[in-house]
């Protein structure tokens, strides 16, 4: 019996002191993994650290807990760009049930209420984010109406860019409207008027990331992407405004489309589609680690004909599948 003790304390540090190995590195895969996160999965990653935090504190897991708060708190200054009222008050919430967890550690009825009602607010949240980037519109495409695609090079491309992959994909005309190196203030000078004489049905709006490169304020740029989508919307157009990343671990104009897409009750497409090119490039991993034929872009970037297609269909999807 001595001995079975023995052998179960033994084993008991060696668990206790491999969790203390792995604590770091876990905590520098935690931190990497979550400052890479795309706008669009900002929300959920969040709550799953408020809710790990949660569990950790619910088994008294306290060393761990404190680690995964430092984490936690790592990525609420790094994407603080991003964060909105409802981020702070889930942060609170969280910093107030964390207490609660501590300090009536006592009471494990009231410590699983605690933890509920965070998992629950959490939850709410995350459903919050989502419909933010849905629009509640209802429309059919007509054959008789066009798709105007308006942006910069990334909607230009090459033999068409992705409105030429888009046309083979929808029964209707797709026009595009893209220009290299574009900015809003083009696009309204250039662009619009064209727009306004052509009467689409729908623009797909992907613009103004030269105007974060050349150092316009995100506020006037804001600004002239309200007055874009209201002169589309004023012959009829519906709009789906693209979100552009302006960074990868940081990015300082973080929500600018989501903003407006809550705004105007516009249908969003994820940042994730344009992440894509860069992360499947030849510039950066995991792309840099394939082959070309696995690329999506030619310049981690603009996409290539493979990345083309990539665009049109999630595009497709968007004017589609509602």
């Amino acid at each position: 019996m001595i001995e079975g003790n023995g052998t179960q304390t033994g084993r008991l540090r060696m668990i206790s002191s491999l969790a203390k190995f792995l604590r770091m590195p876990l905590i520098a895969i935690g931190v990497a993994t979550s400052l890479l996160a795309f706008p669009s999965g900002v929300s959920l990653m969040i709550a799953l650290w408020l809710v790990l935090v949660a569990v950790l504190l619910l088994y008294r897991l306290d060393r761990w807990a404190a680690a995964a708060e430092m984490v936690l708190a790592v990525i609420l200054v790094s994407k603080l760009p991003e964060l909105t009222f409802e981020f702070f008050w889930l942060v609170v919430l969280s910093v107030v049930t964390s207490i609660v967890l501590v300090y009536e550690a006592s009471s494990a009825e009231y410590r699983w209420r605690a933890f509920g009602l965070q998992c629950l607010v959490a939850a709410a949240f995350i459903g919050g984010r989502w419909f933010d980037a849905m629009t509640s519109q209802q429309w059919q495409l007509t054959p008789d109406r066009s798709v105007v695609c308006l942006g910069d090079s990334l909607t230009e491309g090459t033999k068409g860019g992705y409105p030429a992959e888009l046309a083979k994909l929808l029964s209707v005309p797709v026009l595009n409207f893209g220009r290299n190196g574009y900015t809003t203030t083009d696009a309204i000078k250039d662009l619009l008027p064209k727009i306004e004489q052509e009467k689409p049905q729908v623009v797909v709006l992907e613009i103004g990331g030269h105007d974060f490169r050349l150092g316009e304020s995100r506020n006037k740029t804001k600004d002239r992407l309200r007055q874009i989508i209201s002169r589309c919307q004023s012959v009829n157009a519906e709009v789906l405004i693209v979100e552009i990343p302006r960074g990868i671990v940081q990015d300082p104009w973080a929500g600018l489309e989501r903003e407006l897409a809550a705004e105007f009750d516009l249908q969003l497409i994820s940042d994730t589609t344009i992440r894509r090119f860069v992360f499947f490039g030849p510039m950066v991993p995991p792309g840099s680690w394939l082959s070309k034929e696995h690329h999506l872009s030619k310049d981690s970037l603009h996409p290539n004909k493979a990345g083309q297609i990539v665009f049109a269909q999630v595009v497709a999807d968007a004017l589609t599948n509602r």
